[in-house]
């Protein structure tokens, strides 16, 4: 029996690592879908693999645990809100401007995307609570929260310690909006004023310099 070549397993290993993809892919569907409907406490492994079509076993294949793959569901959730931060912002002329297409990129993702902000709630209020399964989760918001104060800095380019305070001011504010409105929306009968909520937020993070506050305190 001869061996067979490297251009005849070529086909077969990339069949592999292709099917490999789409099965990671499924599992993070499926995880996102059940986190963000059942809550991550709630969740069960077991619940990932029927909603996904595979075996228990095959998970483990690709996550150790359900903690590694609830970081990959949020860390795939957050690289998507960044890359529509960054798109919308590439082409701002001013830090005025960048404020609030930043503002903006967060309101709209969040609004399209309810299951992310579902997510994201959950994971501040698990790191909220110091909750040690959770640990994992700190550096992927932390990573999110540098690309806001990076696009939302004098140069664009790089953050201060500032420019992360008003990050901080700009997410929670966009992400306090979003789960407000998901709370009331059924029972809303005013029209919102998308526009005017940018430019609010964004007076606020232009305004908001904790020197400056600090200096304030310590001169009264």
């Amino acid at each position: 029996m001869r061996n067979p070549s490297v251009l005849e397993l070529a086909p077969i290993q990339g069949r592999r690592e292709h099917r490999k993809q789409v099965t990671r892919r499924e599992l993070l569907v499926a995880g996102r879908r059940l986190f963000s409907e059942k809550g991550l406490y709630d969740s069960r492994i077991e619940d990932v693999t029927q909603i996904a079509g595979v075996a228990k076993g095959t998970l483990y294949g690709y996550f150790a645990d359900k903690e590694a793959l609830v970081q990959a569901v949020v860390t795939s959730g957050f690289d998507e809100l960044a890359g529509q931060v960054q798109r919308e912002s590439r082409d701002a002329a001013t830090r005025a401007e960048r404020i609030e297409r930043v503002v903006h990129a967060h309101l709209v993702f969040l609004d399209q995307n309810p299951d992310l902000m579902r997510l994201f709630h959950q994971v501040r209020g698990l790191l909220k609570f110091e909750q040690p399964k959770a640990a994992g989760l700190r550096p992927v918001l932390e990573h999110h929260l540098e690309i806001v104060a990076t696009r939302i800095s004098r140069d664009g380019r790089t953050w201060s310690e500032r420019d992360m305070a008003a990050a901080k001011v700009l997410f929670g504010a966009v992400s306090g909006i979003a789960s407000a409105r998901a709370a009331t929306r059924p029972q809303d009968s005013i029209a919102v004023d998308e526009a005017a909520t940018v430019r609010a937020i964004a007076a606020a993070v232009l305004a908001f310099d904790p020197t400056r506050t600090r200096a304030r305190r310590a001169g009264s």
